[in-house]
C-alpha cells in the first residue's frame, strides 16, 4: 500500500521534472505551446496512474488493521484513565481521613483506602485499613464520619495497632 503511493508520487515528480526541462529547452512559439499541452497530458496521466495501479483489497486490509490498532490504543487509554481515576479516589479519601483524624486529635499513622468498581461503572471507596492510636471516642466518631461521608461501612473499616485510652 505504502509502496504504491510512494511509486505514484515518484512518477508525478519525475514527470514534472522531465516536463519542466523539456519546456525550458523548447524555443518560444508554437512548439513551446505544443510541448506545454503534451506535458499537461503527461501530468494528467501521471496523476491518474494511481487509479490503475491501486490495490483496493490491500487498501481495505490496511484500513482494517489501522482500525484495530486505533481501537486497541483507545482501549489502553481508557484502561489507564480508569486506573488513574481509581488512584486519585483512593489518594483523596486517604487525605480526607487523615485530615479528619487530625481534627479529632490525631493518632493515625497510616490509612489505606481501596476503591472498587461499581455496577454503575464508577470507582468508589469500598474499604479502608487504618493503623494508629486513637482513643475510643475519637475512633468511634471517625468511624461514623467515614461511613457517613465516604460510604465505607463499619465492617469494611479495618483497624489495627490500637491502644485505646
Amino acid at each position: 500500500m505504502i509502496e504504491t503511493i510512494r511509486n505514484w508520487i515518484l512518477c508525478i515528480i519525475g514527470t514534472t521534472i522531465v516536463c519542466s526541462v523539456i519546456t525550458a529547452l523548447t524555443p518560444e512559439g508554437t512548439a513551446k505551446r505544443a510541448v506545454k499541452v503534451v506535458c499537461g497530458f503527461a501530468a494528467a496521466i501521471a496523476m491518474l496512474g494511481i487509479i490503475t495501479d491501486f490495490d483496493y483489497a490491500d487498501y481495505s486490509l490496511y484500513l482494517s488493521l489501522y482500525r484495530l490498532e486505533a481501537d486497541e490504543t483507545i482501549s489502553d487509554a481508557l484502561q489507564k484513565s480508569s486506573q488513574q481515576t481509581r488512584f486519585i479516589i483512593e489518594e483523596e479519601c486517604e487525605a480526607y481521613i487523615l485530615d479528619k483524624a487530625n481534627g479529632l486529635g490525631g493518632g493515625l499513622d497510616t490509612v489505606s483506602v481501596t476503591a472498587a468498581w461499581s455496577d454503575e461503572g464508577v470507582w468508589y471507596p469500598a474499604r479502608v485499613e487504618l493503623s494508629g492510636n486513637m482513643d475510643s471516642e475519637a475512633k468511634e466518631q471517625l468511624t461514623g464520619e467515614i461511613a457517613a461521608e465516604l460510604g465505607i461501612s463499619q465492617e469494611e473499616q479495618i483497624w489495627s495497632g490500637e491502644n485505646e485510652t
